[in-house]
Parts: C-alpha cells; sequence; structure tokens
C-alpha cells in the first residue's frame, strides 16, 4: 500500500530506506519523515499553564508544538518542553469543556471525555487548542475501544489515523502512535504491531520507548516466535533505572518471559519465576499478579496440569482483572480449558463474557473461531 499524499502546511522528506510500504502513513509520519514546520502558532499575551511530571510549573505562552513537545515564551525565555515531561497543560481561555475532559481523561472517564467534547460548538481561536481536542476525542475513542467499549476498533484506528494526518506536528504525537500500535496489537495484526513497537522503542519518549520494548516481545509471543520474545524480555530486565514505571515493567517482563518459556518447552522453569513473583508482589499490583497468574497458568497447560491451569487464570478472572489485555487472555484460556475438565457449562459463560467485555480484542475473535 502506498503512503497517501498528506495534506498539511509540512515539508515531508520520505525515508525510503525505513518505510515498509506495508506500515501504516501514520507511523511515517514520527519515524519515516522528517518534518519541517513552517507556519508557528498565533502568538499573542496568553498565559497557558504546564503541570510536569516532576519540577516547577511552567506559565508563558505556548509559541510552536513539534511532535517532540511545546516550545514556550517564559519570562525567563524561550524554553522547549518535551511532551514526556508533560502531566497536565491549560491553555489560556480554552473551553471549559476541554478543561472538563482533561480531568476525565486523566481518571480513565473516557465516555465522559466524548461527551465532553461534543458540547464544543464553536472553533477555538487557537490552532492548538483546537488540534487537543481532535487528540482527546481519538484517544478516549481508542481507550475506550480497547476496554470493549462501544466504539469499535476500526473507528477508533480511523480517528488516530486522522488525528496523525492532520496533527503531525502534535506535542503528544508519540502517545497516539502508542495507542495506534496498541490497537493493532488487538485486533491480532501481530507481524505489524512488532514492526511498530521496535520503532516506538527507538523513539525519545522515555516511558513509551521502555513499554513499547515489552510490548513488542509480546506481539512476538503470540507470532509463536518465543526465542525472539524472551531476548527482548530479558533486555527490558537489564534495563538500569530505577523509575517506577521502569521498575513494573521489568516486573511484567519476567512474567511474560516465563510464560514464553513454557510455550518454548521450559515449563517447570516458568513455574519456579510466576511463583516467585507471585510470592514477592505486592498484593495491590493487580496487573503485575494478573501476568503473574496467566504465566503460572500457561506451565502448568503445558505439564497437563489442567485443573491447577484453571485456579490459576480463575485468580486473574476473579481477583486481577484490572488490565484488559490479561483479563481477556485468561477468560479465553478458561473457555478452552473448561470442555477439558467436564465444565462446558462454564465454558459457555466464559466465552459469552469474552464477546460482551472484550468484543474489539483478538480473543474475541479466536472465541468466535476456536482457533488455538
Amino acid at each position: 500500500m502506498r503512503i497517501p499524499r498528506l495534506e498539511t502546511n509540512w515539508r515531508l522528506v520520505p525515508c525510503r530506506s525505513h518505510c515498509p510500504d506495508t506500515l501504516p502513513a501514520i507511523i511515517c509520519l514520527l519515524f519515516g519523515l522528517a518534518l519541517v514546520a513552517t507556519t508557528p502558532l498565533t502568538l499573542a499575551a496568553q498565559r497557558d499553564s504546564i503541570d510536569l511530571v516532576s519540577g516547577r510549573p511552567v506559565r508563558g505562552t505556548i509559541q510552536a508544538s513539534t511532535s517532540e513537545g511545546l516550545v514556550v515564551a517564559t519570562e525567563e525565555g524561550e524554553r522547549v518542553v518535551p511532551g514526556w515531561q508533560i502531566r497536565r497543560i491549560r491553555f489560556d481561555n480554552e473551553p471549559t469543556e476541554l478543561t472538563r475532559a482533561r480531568s476525565s481523561f486523566a481518571d480513565d472517564r473516557f465516555n465522559e471525555v466524548i461527551a465532553s467534547l461534543d458540547q464544543i460548538t464553536e472553533a477555538p481561536d487557537r490552532p492548538l487548542i483546537a488540534a487537543d481536542i481532535e487528540y482527546m476525542k481519538a484517544m478516549a475513542s481508542a481507550k475506550t475501544a480497547l476496554a470493549g467499549g462501544a466504539i469499535t476498533a476500526n473507528q477508533a484506528t480511523e480517528l488516530l489515523r486522522e488525528f496523525g494526518r492532520q496533527h503531525a506536528d502534535h506535542y503528544m504525537l508519540p502517545a497516539a502512535l502508542e495507542l495506534y500500535a496498541d490497537l493493532t496489537f488487538a485486533q491480532g495484526n501481530f507481524g505489524e504491531a512488532t514492526r511498530m513497537y521496535e520503532r516506538l522503542a527507538g523513539g525519545t519518549w522515555p516511558e513509551i520507548a521502555f513499554e513499547a520494548r515489552i510490548r513488542q516481545g509480546r506481539a512476538l509471543t503470540l507470532e509463536k516466535k518465543y526465542d525472539e520474545a524472551i531476548a527482548v524480555f530479558e533486555g527490558v530486565e537489564g534495563v538500569d533505572s530505577a523509575e517506577d514505571y521502569a521498575l513494573q515493567g521489568k516486573a511484567v517482563a519476567r512474567c511474560l518471559k516465563a510464560q514464553a518459556m513454557a510455550l518454548a518447552g521450559k515449563a517447570s522453569e516458568a513455574e519456579s519465576i510466576a511463583l516467585e513473583v507471585i510470592k514477592n508482589a505486592d498484593a495491590r499490583n493487580s496487573n503485575l499478579l494478573a501476568r503473574a497468574y496467566n504465566a503460572l497458568g500457561t506451565s502448568y497447560l503445558q505439564q497437563e496440569k489442567l485443573k491447577e491451569a484453571a485456579r490459576a487464570w480463575l485468580h486473574t478472572d476473579l481477583l486481577f482483572m484490572t488490565d484488559p489485555d490479561a483479563h481477556a487472555e485468561a477468560l479465553y484460556q478458561l473457555s478452552q480449558v473448561w470442555p477439558r475438565l467436564d465444565r462446558e457449562d462454564r465454558a459457555l459463560e466464559t466465552r459469552q463474557e469474552i464477546r460482551d467485555r472484550y468484543r474489539n480484542s483478538f480473543w474475541a475473535t479466536r472465541v468466535e473461531g476456536n482457533r488455538p
């Protein structure tokens, strides 16, 4: 598929050596094209506010945006604020509906985000405010789709793709690309998702780059490329970082590595790793424990310990369901093991729950097609 011509105010320089035709245009916007701004944002005596992940807030006038961050005129002079350092932003005189949507987004109330933004009837006078509205609509739609909401994966994918086409200079573009890759993964396009995550892993946004490596390994596992997946997870475990996201990510990678090891024929060793994680994990760390019990279930299944496998996946289903992908996986595995334990009634219930809760997940597709 050839990359469509983009009608924007940017000069685009194709990178023919790094962007295969099979990759979506949105990915090339960040990784395969050199973006050169031709028109800065309108300068005015505005007082914009940027709260950072750490450090003092930034106050001043946002002058320009790139896919790497914002250029802000402050009393101390011009400052560039990378997107990954931004916790929250508020433009001077932005619509109250947008401010409300930002709060809802921070609390994961994505339906409220969309409802608030739909109430904005007048076009904002600043281009970046208009871009933020489109960004939040696309992101909230993608989050809703990934959680099995009313918005389909195809609809959310198109919204993110269109956002990338129209706003290649947006300071949060890497976050949009990450969700685009997650949607690709959720639809079962593991090969394409692997390539997207690999490119994101080479980006400048630390947390996204780190998480992308974990998801790359996950996609490789589902492609049944177990040795490659194990190598990726071991690389994640070896990252020298004490950031909270890195410590959590390394623990999750250990669980996912154990799962890949079990599938590669090292079930006993994988079982030991999963049990060790479960023993040492904080009981409140639901996402980590879901991955650990899923890995344990896989290791038991590979050893034909069906009752033990079912109990492990039930832990994820009943106690640690906060991670949609991990929960959907546990439900799928239960739907496959219940018939082997003469519990077809529970298999039917579980399959229906996957359809109801995770209809946009590839796990639901597997249930419908009864694929392995």
